[in-house]
């Protein structure tokens, strides 16, 4: 069972602004951190001249995605998360970056005509959407290691970076369901993803975290309530392996209501 990143004092910097996470909030420390990774996706140039919609190569995960700023930033977020979680910290730590993040990558995302993408990923944008869902799912998945018992006060949900992590993979994916450049089949591999979640939190008793992901999802206003948008996530729905979906989480009942 992940029990949170070990933080080596030999790591400086992560040791002095994560040890004691209440100098990480006072200083937002993710703000400098996640400004800077936004800008940087933001200032790649669009279509095949993008180094991220290049292919996919296996050396990216192996050695190029530890210089890459973007991952960089994703890694950081996911040890100052974890850690709040563990240490049942009061603060969400801003980890609703990963949102704008996956915002910026999907405007600039426009795959290379030498990608091929019948692949699970196809360009460097795809492994790094990839990661943003999987750490953003891997929060949740600590609630269940951690048997946390929810509590609601002040109107929010505690753990606070727990209830705000739910809120968050719920908004990621009505981002992608929305953008017209990201297929079909991406969307609903990131579905799978968190319906198979849904279930494990359903199991551990925490139906109120698929009830906060099922409100971002399908909130009663704006664009999501379009007939296309509906169309759109109860055909990615239904490609989802019936096995999960057939578990009647609190999530995939919100969705069979549309």
């Amino acid at each position: 069972m992940f029990t949170g990143y070990d933080i080596p004092p030999t790591n400086p910097l992560l040791s002095f602004y994560l040890q004691d996470l209440k100098l990480a909030e006072t200083q937002q420390i993710w703000k400098p951190i996640g400004d800077s990774a936004a800008k940087y996706i933001s200032k790649q140039t669009g279509g095949d001249k993008n180094h991220y919609n290049q292919p996919y190569h296996w050396s990216y995960e192996d050695e190029e995605r530890w210089v890459c700023p973007i991952y960089i930033t994703l890694h950081f977020f996911d040890i100052m998360v974890q850690r709040a979680i563990f240490t049942n910290y009061p603060d969400h730590m801003w980890l609703r970056y990963y949102y704008t993040l996956l915002d910026h990558i999907i405007k600039k995302y426009q795959p290379s005509s030498t990608a091929n993408q019948s692949d699970n990923l196809s360009t460097r944008y795809d492994y790094l959407i990839d990661a943003i869902f999987n750490k953003c799912i891997s929060w949740l998945e600590a609630a269940v290691d951690k048997k946390t018992k929810l509590v609601e006060k002040d109107g929010r949900i505690w753990p606070i970076p727990v209830g705000f992590s739910a809120e968050v993979l719920g908004e990621l994916l009505r981002l992608m369901l929305q953008a017209e450049n990201i297929t079909d089949s991406r969307c609903t591999e990131q579905l799978a993803k968190v319906i198979r979640l849904s279930n494990k939190l359903e199991g551990a008793g925490l139906q109120r975290l698929n009830q906060k992901i099922a409100n971002e999802l399908i909130p009663a206003w704006g664009i999501t309530q379009s007939k296309k948008y509906k169309i759109r996530l109860k055909k990615c729905f239904s490609k989802v392996d019936p096995c999960k979906t057939s578990l009647n989480s609190t999530l995939s009942i919100e969705i069979n209501k549309i």
